[in-house]
């Protein structure tokens, strides 16, 4: 049975779970919900996937599952193979804090820099604040240059082999790049200019991105 994902392909947070699917080759039917008509607020859409009234969402054999990394952790288990976590201690130990990084303080800096700069007037009528932008910019340095040095010593973002955190990182560097305008960030380091470029060829990277 395919499996439904409740999203919008340009949301980064449904980008990752249709990323994990086309990873995997995993049928799945893509049921649109249209976030500038709010029906991801709607009770209906609340009451029956996401509590919180967001997008992805996913229902597969009965199961009902929301939050991007939790559906995409409960995709690699039905289909073990290339974006398997590790079993070994410190593969995995390396993998975690990857994961930890990630939605630490790689997202939040970037979300945040994107409400700042492109939704908040948008949703509130306010100004963008300089100072609040400043300090979101020095942020992303900071977790950009820990990429740089990691990046300088493996592959992919939590070891040899491209990962889960590099499919849950991917749909959030291309939206700096893209919509926020911060790829300076990313040619300016060696290491991360490479992870990017070979993350951004990716073939079901690209599918997700034609969707």
């Amino acid at each position: 049975m395919a499996i439904i994902v409740y999203g919008i392909p340009y949301s980064t947070r449904t980008q990752r779970v249709l990323f994990v699917l086309e990873k995997l080759g995993l049928p799945y039917q893509l049921e649109k919900i249209d976030l500038a008509l709010g029906e991801q607020s709607s009770p209906e859409f609340i009451a029956s996937h996401h509590p919180f009234g967001k997008v992805p969402a996913i229902e597969h054999d009965g199961v009902r599952l929301f939050e991007s990394r939790a559906i995409a952790r409960y995709l690699v288990a039905k289909k073990p193979g290339a974006l398997t976590l590790p079993t070994d201690a410190v593969a995995l130990g390396t993998f975690e804090e990857a994961a930890s990084v990630d939605y630490s303080y790689f997202e939040p800096a970037v979300s945040k820099l994107a409400w700042e700069k492109i939704f908040k007037k948008r949703f509130t009528g306010q100004e963008p604040d300089p100072q609040v932008i400043a300090q979101l910019e020095r942020d992303l340095k900071q977790v950009l240059d820990y990429y740089e040095k990691i990046l300088a010593e493996r592959k992919w973002l939590s070891g040899e082999d491209l990962s889960l955190i590099d499919v849950f990182t991917i749909p959030w560097f291309h939206f700096l790049n893209t919509g926020l305008g911060y790829g300076n960030e990313i040619e300016s380091r060696q290491h991360l200019k490479s992870w990017w470029n070979k993350a951004s060829q990716d073939p079901a990277w690209k599918k997700v991105l034609s969707l």
